[in-house]
């Protein structure tokens, strides 16, 4: 039984699951293993969109055959069993890939769900994060998801509310540090205002 990332996260790690679903199949068929399962669990919340886990199945599905799945096959089929985009989906565990990740395939963070939950005044995870920028990051994956289908408009919200959110503390600390009563009533009626609209639209 091998499975598929979705605890601990709002959409499945997709690259980590794709990468050990294949060397598990793979494991399985050299060592003659004649049944094998996929689970997918709700940990921490069951806060992930479970149907996300749907590519990792279709690549389950694959392996049942072949070793050596293809990859323009694999994503024909998805259409053709969900009516959805492989590569969107896949795309969309930008969520939690982001830049500083130098291995998608083997890093399980869950950065989106740690940014969305932290209080942005204290924002107790910015020190992991000290000399990185995601909001470009954040931005770019909204636009991208919001021109693929309905199932993923959440991860696209999700993406548009960390993109304000996520150094919105580094932001308005050095604006406050510096004194500069401008910059923090720019930020209050802009990136702030517009928070409080992207997490109740969310």
């Amino acid at each position: 039984a091998a499975g598929i990332w979705t605890w601990g996260r709002f959409w499945a790690h997709l690259p980590v699951s794709m990468g050990n679903m294949t060397a598990f199949m793979s494991a399985a068929r050299d060592k003659g293993v004649k049944e094998a399962l996929v689970t997918i669990w709700g940990d921490d919340g069951t806060e992930c969109d479970l149907f996300s886990a749907l590519a990792g199945l279709q690549l389950f599905a694959e392996l049942g055959y072949t070793d050596d799945v293809d990859e323009d096959v694999l994503h024909s089929n998805f259409r053709g069993s969900c009516d959805e985009d492989f590569a969107m989906f896949t795309a969309a565990s930008g969520l939690d890939v982001v830049p500083c990740v130098e291995e998608p395939a083997v890093c399980v963070t869950n950065i989106s769900k740690i940014l969305l939950w932290q209080d942005p005044f204290l924002s107790i995870y910015d020190p992991v994060l000290a000399g990185v920028s995601l909001r470009q990051h954040y931005e770019a994956l909204a636009v991208k998801l919001a021109t693929g289908s309905d199932r993923l408009k959440m991860p696209a919200q999700l993406a548009r509310t960390l993109a304000l959110k996520c150094e919105l503390r580094r932001d308005l600390a050095a604006a406050y540090t510096a004194g500069d009563t401008a910059r923090l009533r720019a930020l209050l009626d802009g990136d702030v205002s517009a928070l409080i609209d992207a997490v109740d639209d969310l």
